[in-house]
C-alpha cells in the first residue's frame, strides 16, 4: 500500500506539474496577446505621427519664399516682374481672367514674349 500511495502521490505531483505548466503556458499567451495588441496600437500611432510630420514639412517647403532673376547686359531683372508686366501688358489690350501664362525671356533681343491661356500671344521690351 505504501507503494501504491507514493505512486498516487507521484502521480498527483506529476498531474499538478502539469496543471501548473498548462496555466504559465496559458498566462504567456494572455501576455502574448496583450503584447501583440500594444504593438499594433504603437504602430498605429507611429504611422499617424509620420503623416503628420509628413505634413508639416510640406507646409513648411510652400512656406519658402522665391525669387527668380535675369542676369544679362549689366541688368538684374526679376522673373516675378516681368511675369507681372507681360499680365499687365496683356491686360491693356484684352479682358477677361488670366489661367495660364508663359513667360520666355530672350536676352538677346530684350524682349520678354508671353503665351496667355494658350492662344494670346504677346511681347514686350525688358
Amino acid at each position: 500500500m505504501a507503494k501504491e500511495t507514493t505512486k498516487k502521490t507521484a502521480a498527483l505531483k506529476s498531474a499538478s506539474a502539469i496543471v501548473e505548466d498548462v496555466k504559465e503556458t496559458a498566462k504567456e499567451s494572455k501576455v502574448a496577446k496583450e503584447v501583440k495588441e500594444k504593438v499594433k496600437e504603437t504602430a498605429t500611432k507611429v504611422k499617424e505621427t509620420a503623416s503628420k510630420v509628413k505634413e508639416t514639412a510640406s507646409k513648411t517647403v510652400k512656406k519658402a519664399k522665391e525669387a527668380s532673376f535675369v542676369e544679362f547686359d549689366g541688368k538684374q531683372l526679376s522673373v516675378a516682374e516681368i511675369t507681372e508686366n507681360a499680365k499687365k501688358h496683356w491686360l491693356a489690350s484684352n479682358k477677361g481672367d488670366i489661367a495660364d501664362i508663359k513667360v520666355y525671356i530672350n536676352t538677346n533681343q530684350s524682349k520678354a514674349f508671353y503665351v496667355i491661356n494658350n492662344e494670346d500671344r504677346g511681347e514686350f521690351d525688358i
